[in-house]
């Protein structure tokens, strides 16, 4: 697999960072640690979001958000502080955005980041990550921040729930064909 792909398939064992633009991809923490799935993709920036930063590769350039997963965890500010980065990284590079599982914390910083980066609205936002991984599934607080941040942006709400469903047919009523 190459450039472009939804996943990168490394031996037997499925490493599921998925490409939601031409040089960011969203996964879990198993995808920061495969070489061969950081070199296969020419990543060349990790951005750990929790407490737990692999630095395992000296040719990969490490950032580290340490963002918990928990009703009381401060979302905006995490994305405020690293939107430049992302940014100049983007520009130059390829990033990698993880989190343990890639469902919550690290969905809910890209989400953010498309929204002040790529002045998209919140639903368009997650349509684009849930489209390409539809296991994501912010944290109701995040959620809730990102609303807040998506009021703050555009003086609207184009989501309403307070978390996304779980199932995939109801995302994909929430948010068009996956």
């Amino acid at each position: 697999m190459g450039k472009g792909k939804k996943s990168q398939l490394t031996g037997n064992k499925t490493y599921a960072a998925s490409l939601i633009l031409p040089n960011l991809y969203l996964g879990p923490a198993s995808s920061a640690e495969s070489s061969h799935f950081l070199t296969d993709e020419g990543v060349t920036h990790v951005l750990s979001v929790g407490k737990n930063a692999p630095q395992t590769f000296p040719n990969i350039k490490y950032l580290k958000l340490p963002l918990l997963d928990n009703d009381s965890a401060s979302l905006l500010p995490a994305i405020e502080s690293t939107i430049a980065s992302i940014d100049g990284i983007c520009n130059t590079g390829t990033i990698l955005i993880h989190c343990s599982a890639g469902i919550s914390r690290s969905p809910s910083v890209v989400a953010g980041y498309l929204m002040r980066s790529k002045r998209i609205t919140l639903h368009e936002a997650l349509g684009m990550i849930v489209r390409v991984r539809p296991q994501v599934s912010p944290n109701p607080n995040f959620l809730s921040q990102l609303k807040d941040m998506e009021m703050r942006l555009f003086g609207s709400a184009s989501v309403t729930v307070d978390s996304l469903p779980s199932r995939k047919e109801d995302k994909e009523a929430m948010f068009g064909s996956i």
